[in-house]
């Protein structure tokens, strides 16, 4: 079975214009609700009379991941609640639900990927991205060397497991394209995200599509028998890790973004200067945390940070050069059909300075 070009698309947009009466409950099995934390040390307590917190509902992008160690230790740190947010943060399940949700006002702020979020601004559904912290895409081909994958161009008659809607796959056409490697002679063995790797380590395919930033530990644990290929270095180099909202909670509610972001900034910082610290906050929110995996996952994460438009602004901060990338890269291959502008899609009003 192959999968092509916008096959994805159809399901994206039913289902995030479902009526909300159809996703209630959608997301948010992955994980149990946030627990309270009381703000540790290096946090504050709420200012006396500051009134009710603000409840913000937040889904991760999927699963907890070496790039989503901010979040959980803003929560454990107390900085959110120093903010006087009542914070519900929950793992996802994916971009799609996560898009369903925001859209429908069923979820504040989710994270989601950046040409995702353009590509459902162009159909009409009011998303816009307030922070993109991994500004280069971490999507990539893993390989195993022994079967032959050396370069792109050896993907030629292997098989790839890649999982349907997925923004890897997405891209994967015009991947191959710019290594000169016909797509019907790529033999793509459609498998859910659960699987995919475990398939893949089984030797069942011979390549697989990712993100680097959330490569199982399998991975590490035999990476000299495998070769990586970026899509960035593959002229796909697009805005990837970003954080979105609705128009209208950009409208009602700018201050609630705002003090999340500055928690949510303050917490990369920890991160940053002691990701081991971090690592461990994970195991607080989620209890089976692998924190040496997660500092690997992280490791992998930092370099993608910035572009070269970014490197002297503050972490999140986006340069509308690269929105124009990145929207260029989604035209030329049929993704976007309106004359969307960078604009219309990002904001960084409400980031920190």
């Amino acid at each position: 079975m192959r999968l092509h070009g916008r096959a994805w698309l159809a399901p994206v947009l039913a289902l995030v214009m479902a009526g909300a009466a159809c996703s209630a409950g959608s997301g948010g099995t992955a994980a149990q609700p946030s627990k309270p934390a009381a703000p540790a040390s290096g946090g504050q307590a709420t200012a006396p009379g500051a009134g009710a917190p603000d409840k913000v509902s937040f889904r991760l992008g999927f699963f907890l991941a070496g790039q989503r160690l901010p979040y959980v230790t803003a929560l454990e740190k107390g900085y959110y609640q120093a903010e006087n947010l009542d914070v519900d943060l929950r793992e996802g399940e994916g971009g799609v639900a996560n898009a369903q949700l925001v859209a429908n006002g069923n979820l504040m702020i989710a994270e989601s990927d950046a040409a995702s979020t353009a590509s459902l601004r162009d159909k009409g559904i009011n998303l816009k991205v307030i922070a993109t912290f991994g500004q280069v895409t971490s999507m990539a081909i893993v390989a195993w060397k022994d079967a032959g994958v050396n370069t792109p161009a050896d993907l030629a008659g292997k098989r790839l497991g890649v999982t349907p809607g997925e923004v890897p796959l997405l891209m994967l056409p015009a991947y191959l394209a710019n290594n000169k490697v016909d797509p019907a002679s790529v033999r793509q063995v459609p498998l859910d995200g659960a699987t995919k790797f475990t398939t893949f380590i089984n030797h069942q395919t011979d390549a697989a599509t990712t993100y680097i930033t959330s490569l199982p530990a399998p991975y590490f644990a035999q990476q000299d028998q495998f070769n990586l290929f970026m899509y960035s270095d593959s002229g796909l180099s697009m805005l990837a890790d970003s954080l979105m909202v609705t128009d209208d909670t950009i409208r009602n509610q700018p201050d609630v973004l705002r003090r999340f972001l500055r928690a949510t900034v303050r917490a990369l910082k920890d991160c940053e200067a002691d990701a081991a610290a971090c690592a461990q906050y994970a195991k607080q929110f989620k209890e089976t945390a692998d924190p040496d995996l997660l500092l690997k996952q992280w490791s992998l994460w930092v370099p993608l940070w910035h572009t070269a438009n970014t490197r002297d602004k503050p972490i999140g901060w986006m340069a509308e050069q690269d929105w124009v990338a990145t929207l260029d890269i989604l035209r030329k291959n049929g993704l976007l059909n309106t004359p969307t502008q960078p604009s219309d899609v990002y904001t960084n009003d409400f980031l920190p300075s």
